[in-house]
This record gives C-alpha cells, sequence and structure tokens, in this order.
C-alpha cells in the first residue's frame, strides 16, 4: 500500500505533482477527494480499473463523454435536513441539479453498457432517484423560484401581492402629481423604505404632508416619508408579504422532508458518481500523456516501449525523448550512465512512476 512507500520516495518521484494534474481534471470536490487519496490496489483490483479507465477513455476519444454539469457534494445539505432543517430555495435548486445531473448520469452508463462492460459492473448500483428529480423539477423553475403553477395557494398571494402593489402606486402617482405636493417634494417619484411605499420630500418641509418619516439621505436634504393616506394600504401589503413567506417557508420545510426520506440513496449515488468522475479525470490524464493501458503481471517483468516521463510531456511534449525499458527476463540489472544533465534522473523517476 501507497502508506508503507517511504515519504522521501514519494517526493523524490514527485508523485503529489502527479495527483495534483489528475485532480485538476475531476469536475467535482468529490472527485477530486478520491484522487488527492490514490492508493495502489490488489492485482485483481488494479487491473479492473485499468479496464474501467480505458472504457471510459475511448468514449471520450469517440466524442461522447459523460456530462457531470450540475453534480455536487450536496452530503453537507443533508446533515441539514437530518437535523430536522429545512434547505433554503438555493439549497434545493442544489439538490434539483444533482437530481437531474445523476439521472443524465445513470441514462448515460445505460445506453453505453454494452461498450463499458467493467463500468456498468460497478455503476449498476445507481438508485433511480425520478420521484425527486420530478418532483424538484416541478416545483423549482430554471430560474430558481418556486413554481406558482406547481403551487396555487402560492399563486394565489402573490396576485394578492400584485394587484396591491398597483394600487399603492397609482394612489402614490396622484399624491406626486398633486398641484398641493409641487414645491414640497425632493423629486416627483416614489421609492420603498423598509419595505414600505415612501414619498421624498424636502426636508425642510417636514409637515407639509401628514406621514410618518421612515429615513432620511445622507446629506439630510431628503426625507423619506410614508403618507398618512396609504398606511392602510402598506400594512395590507406587509400582511400579504408575511403570508407569502409563511407558505414559502411551508413548501422549502416539506420538501426538504421528503429529500431527507432517501438520503441513503443519495449518498450511495453521491459516492458512485464521485469516482465516475475520478475515472474520467484518470482518462483524460492518460489522453493528455498519451498513456495506454499497461499489461500487468505477478511476475517481477518489466516493459515499457516509449515511455515518456508524464509530468515533463506535460510542460513540453514536443522536447521529451521516450525510452523503451526491459528488466525481469534476459537480465534482471540495468546500469544507467551518461552526462550530468538530468537525463538518468528523469528516466528513473519515469520508471519509478
Amino acid at each position: 500500500m501507497i502508506e508503507n512507500i517511504q515519504k522521501r520516495v514519494l517526493n523524490v518521484l514527485e508523485w503529489n505533482n502527479v495527483l495534483y494534474e489528475l485532480e485538476a481534471r475531476c469536475n467535482t470536490l468529490m472527485g477530486r477527494r478520491i484522487a488527492s487519496n490514490l492508493v495502489p490496489l490488489s492485482f485483481e483490483d488494479t487491473r479492473f480499473r485499468l479496464r474501467e479507465i480505458t472504457e471510459l477513455k475511448e468514449m471520450i476519444i469517440q466524442g461522447d463523454a459523460p456530462d457531470f454539469n450540475g453534480l455536487s457534494d450536496v452530503s453537507p445539505l443533508l446533515n441539514i435536513i437530518k437535523k430536522d432543517g429545512a434547505l433554503s430555495l438555493e439549497e434545493l435548486f442544489q439538490f434539483r441539479n444533482f437530481f437531474l445531473a445523476s439521472e443524465r448520469l445513470r441514462d448515460y452508463l445505460y445506453c453505453n453498457r454494452m461498450k463499458m462492460e467493467f463500468i456498468t459492473k460497478d455503476f449498476s448500483r445507481l438508485h433511480k432517484l425520478e420521484y425527486l428529480k420530478e418532483l424538484l423539477a416541478a416545483s423549482i423553475t430554471d430560474d430558481r423560484e418556486l413554481s406558482r403553477s406547481k403551487y396555487p395557494h402560492l399563486k394565489k398571494i402573490w396576485k394578492e401581492i400584485i394587484s396591491k402593489k398597483q394600487e399603492i402606486e397609482k394612489k402614490m402617482m396622484r399624491i406626486i402629481n398633486s398641484p398641493s405636493t409641487k414645491n414640497i417634494l425632493q423629486e416627483k417619484i416614489f421609492s420603498i423604505v423598509n419595505e414600505r411605499y415612501v414619498i421624498l420630500m424636502k426636508a425642510n418641509m417636514k409637515g407639509r404632508i401628514k406621514g410618518t418619516v421612515h429615513d432620511h439621505s445622507s446629506s439630510g436634504a431628503t426625507l423619506y416619508v410614508e403618507p398618512d393616506e396609504i398606511i392602510d394600504m402598506n400594512n395590507k401589503l406587509s400582511m400579504l408579504q408575511i403570508d407569502l413567506q409563511v407558505e414559502i417557508k411551508r413548501i422549502l420545510k416539506n420538501l426538504s422532508m421528503e429529500v431527507g426520506r432517501y438520503a441513503d440513496e443519495i449518498l450511495e449515488n453521491l459516492n458512485i458518481l464521485a469516482y465516475l468522475d475520478f475515472l474520467y479525470a484518470s482518462a483524460k490524464l492518460s489522453i493528455s500523456i498519451r498513456g495506454n493501458e499497461p499489461e500487468i503481471t505477478l511476475e517481477p517483468v518489466m516493459h515499457l516501449r516509449s515511455a515518456r516521463h508524464p509530468l515533463l510531456y506535460l510542460m513540453n511534449s514536443k522536447t521529451v525523448i521516450p525510452s523503451d525499458i526491459s528488466l525481469g527476463e534476459d537480465y534482471n540489472c540495468l546500469i544507467i550512465s551518461g552526462a550530468n544533465t538530468g537525463g538518468k534522473t528523469v528516466l528513473l523517476k519515469t520508471i519509478g512512476l
């Protein structure tokens, strides 16, 4: 295992730099975690993973790569739900995208199951979370808003708020355009302060219009006044907005509870898809360094053909000289000699990696 390899050896081989290149090609935080903690596997597990990477690599080369858009780490949000918490609209939108991505990747794997026999063995455990996908897709729009068609009561409150705002604004325009306020107002517009409609009155005209002062400008020259004649309308608007928030909280709580019912399935999908992202990054890195799937054996035999140091190749592919190296059959010892220009070290590091 990697923990049994001396850290000094790993540092000499620049192992962390290789892992960095792998992490950089991951689409998700979860995939990067797997890449950063990469360790050697058993003989059979290594062969299996190599086949998985090759299968995905061939799909990428053919122009049929998986789409990870919308896949993110939702495990912290599940912890909130487990503590009987309600998620925000933005957090539920993250779940909405996760379910859409999960279903899209599941369909991708199913449609290509004949081309990726090794991968589909591992990914057949993916749960079909169609109910949650459809629920959140119907409940939350692409604009990150609750769907009014899905929730009639929410739509009713919204309509009442719009109607009340229009009523207030008509009244405000009559006040603003009244001849009696011509020399009293700072500007012939209305504004909103603390969710209350107000007019902009000159500070030296204070008291000329009956109302409540809610604020003043930074210069002190303008007062933001709520006229007495619209107080009742503003109060009714405030009550409607409270009703709206209560309804929104109720919906968000219900949606959060529905998501929480499938927490175990979601976490399992998350881990599986994170591993797929890691395989995708491995395939991308293999393409970047012109890598090939090695044939591995339990015998102490090594044949490297046109081997290139991966980090050097990524830096400048045109200047890296490939090497053919064989050990373990005709001879078991190799003497590397030459001028002190770094070539011997590069060759040893290439073999080591």
